[in-house]
Formats: C-alpha cells, sequence, structure tokens
C-alpha cells in the first residue's frame, strides 16, 4: 500500500464540508420551508470537447464554483458561479490523474477535492484546480474482502474520511493522515446497521449522515460511530445523496422516487412526501446528484439525459 502522507487538516471558516459542499448559512427562521425547486435551465451540450456522460455526484464550495463527477467519460469538471466549465481532469486509466467511474466528491477546509473512484478502488484528492495532489488505496492487500466498492465520501473538520462501501454495507472510517480506523455499521436492518449506503455528508458537530439506500432511509451517526436516529418518509424509495441546508436543515435526494426530502436540525420532515421539481420536463428527470452553489439555487446531475440542471428553491 502506498504511504499516505497528509498534514492536519485545521478547521477554517468553512467548517465541515462533508457530501456536497456548501457555505456556512445563518439559521432560518421557524416558517420558511422549502415547498419547490423550480428547473431555470438546463445545462447540456459539449463540455470541454465532450458531452456529458452519466454526471453523478456534485459538490459546490463556499465561492459558488462547482465540481462534478462526469462518471461516463471518467473525469471531474469544474464550473465557475456561472455554471460555465472551466476546466477538467481526467480519462480513463489507473494513473495519477486518470479515473474509472468516479463517482463520489467533497471538498475540505483546505478546497481540496476527494473523488471516489470506484473502478480503481481508491480516494484521489485533487487541488481546487483539479491537480492531483495525492490518493489512499481502498484496498489491502492481506485482506482482498475487507473493502469493497467505495460509493460516497465525507471529511470532518479535522480531515477525517468517511467512506461508504457499497458491496459491503458499511462505513470506512479514516483518520486524517489517511490510516484506517474503524468501520461503522454491517448490513442489516436494525439499529445503526446499513444495505447498500451511497452518499455521505457532515453537519457542524461532525455528525455524519449516510445514504442508507437499501433501508430506505438516511442513518445519522456522531463522530465516533454511534447511530443517533434515521430520516425517513414513507414515500422515500433510494436516496443516494445528501447536504446540509441552511438553518441547518438536512436535503436528502431520491433517484427512484425524482424527489427531495428536507429535515431539520432535530431530524424532523418539514415536507411529509417530499419536494418535486417542477417546470418543463421534470418528470423525466433522474436525478444521481445536487449541490447548492448559494442560498437560492440548486445544481442537479440528471443522469438519464445527460445533462445539469440549473434550479431555483422556493420558500414560502
Amino acid at each position: 500500500m502506498r504511504r499516505f502522507l497528509c498534514l492536519m487538516i485545521l478547521p477554517v471558516f468553512l467548517g465541515s464540508c462533508g457530501g456536497p459542499a456548501m457555505k456556512r448559512e445563518a439559521p432560518t427562521p421557524a416558517q420558511s420551508q422549502p415547498v419547490a425547486i423550480l428547473i431555470e435551465r438546463a445545462i447540456d451540450g459539449p463540455m470541454i470537447g465532450q458531452s456529458l456522460r452519466a454526471p453523478s455526484a456534485l459538490v459546490s464550495d463556499h465561492r459558488g464554483d462547482s465540481y462534478l463527477c462526469d462518471e461516463g467519460n471518467n473525469r471531474i469538471i469544474k464550473f465557475d458561479t456561472a455554471m460555465k466549465p472551466v476546466v477538467d481532469r481526467g480519462g480513463f486509466g489507473n494513473q495519477p490523474g486518470l479515473f474509472n467511474r468516479p463517482r463520489a466528491i467533497t471538498i475540505d477546509n483546505q478546497l481540496n477535492l476527494w473523488i471516489c473512484d470506484a473502478g480503481n478502488r481508491r480516494l484521489v484528492r485533487l487541488d481546487g484546480r483539479l491537480n492531483f495532489v495525492d490518493e489512499i488505496p481502498y484496498s489491502d492487500e492481506t485482506d482482498p474482502l475487507k473493502y469493497g466498492e467505495p460509493s460516497g465520501i465525507a471529511v470532518t473538520n479535522y480531515g477525517a474520511l468517511w467512506v461508504a462501501d457499497l458491496e459491503r454495507d458499511r462505513v470506512a472510517a479514516f483518520d486524517n493522515v489517511g490510516q484506517f480506523e474503524k468501520f461503522v455499521g454491517d448490513f442489516g436492518a436494525g439499529g445503526g446497521q446499513l444495505r447498500e449506503p451511497e452518499g455521505i455528508a457532515t453537519d457542524h458537530d461532525d455528525n455524519f449522515y449516510v445514504c442508507d439506500g437499501g433501508n430506505r432511509r438516511v442513518m445519522v451517526y456522531d463522530q465516533y460511530g454511534s447511530d443517533q436516529q434515521a430520516l425517513t418518509d414513507d414515500e422515500m424509495i433510494l436516496p443516494v445523496a445528501v447536504l446540509m441546508g441552511r438553518g441547518r436543515t438536512v436535503w436528502v435526494l431520491d433517484k427512484l422516487a425524482n424527489r427531495f426530502f428536507c429535515f431539520d436540525a432535530e431530524g424532523r420532515n418539514l415536507v411529509v412526501g417530499g419536494i418535486r421539481l417542477i417546470g418543463p420536463g421534470a418528470e423525466d428527470v433522474v436525478p444521481a446528484g445536487f449541490s447548492r452553489p448559494t442560498d437560492s439555487t440548486m445544481v442537479i446531475s440528471d443522469a438519464a439525459n445527460a445533462r445539469l440542471l440549473l434550479c431555483k428553491l422556493i420558500y414560502k
């Protein structure tokens, strides 16, 4: 296993950015609740020489720049605040800077990107300009069954990494120098157990929110791996991505239900049944990832139609 060197990541003004990241926001008045997500425009066509293929995970930084896993083209694309593509990196392969199905992405306090390079079974770190920094192998030569396929990633204020493992039905926790610490969860439906976990996010207090797709819920753990609660809704089918919203709300994307769920800081469901997309073609969208570049906007990767959707959040 390659030796992994990393300086301790200290907390700065950004706070925790596990899962799709965004700038921190002031608490929202109790009466202000999301009621709709309006599609304003589609972003498609050639992007730096190639059209999108199976766009998946998204993340936005505190400046409003966004980063996309263009999984089908094995590349990462950076977009500016106007959602114009400005640079990409990647291509198929296993050498540094190349990818094989990059499917999850997050951003740390130093504005480095962490990517689950699923096909190569590794965790890759890029800087904000998409230059290769280093990687952590998600494999163990002495125990081939220890790890499966990385499917989600989050990073705490202090640089600890949690990685969802789709095949092993659990989360692998690494410390801030890339050393494996423990597993969280195991196959099952009770307590803190997981089935086919994917997207992960962290909140201000370094609690982890894990999309427990096989159990149709989001599991919440503290930083030590103890399960705290489950976020559920009768209409939730396959949650695949989660992010922290304004006023410490928790947003969950459901790929099969084609809707979004929003919970408050105490885990209460703000909109029973979820929030649907509205606008032309909304019913045909198959959302695979999302981020919030600003307080009032959301970007959604529409995997089925190989495009991004720039949307407006509507509150009452």
